[in-house]
């Protein structure tokens, strides 16, 4: 995840909350049944990179962690 944030430099909040939509929208498939993740998985990386499917505590989770790793706080 740190990794894709770097990679996609964004300087306002208008730009992060952008970037997080776009990704959000094009890359995973909203669910209300995604299925266990593995033990010894980070939820978010699954969600975004593996899995990709989820439902809002996912959405939520991997948009806090992208708005923290660009120094917004959020929770």
């Amino acid at each position: 995840l740190t990794a894709l944030c770097d990679a996609n430099p964004a300087h306002s909040v208008e730009e992060v909350t952008a970037l997080i939509l776009s990704l959000l929208r094009e890359n995973v498939q909203y669910t209300r049944t995604p299925g266990l993740f593995p033990v010894n998985e980070d939820p978010v990386e699954y969600f975004l990179f593996e899995s990709q499917e989820g439902y809002c505590q996912h959405y939520a989770s991997a948009a806090v962690l992208m708005y923290r790793l660009y120094g917004i706080p959020a929770r």
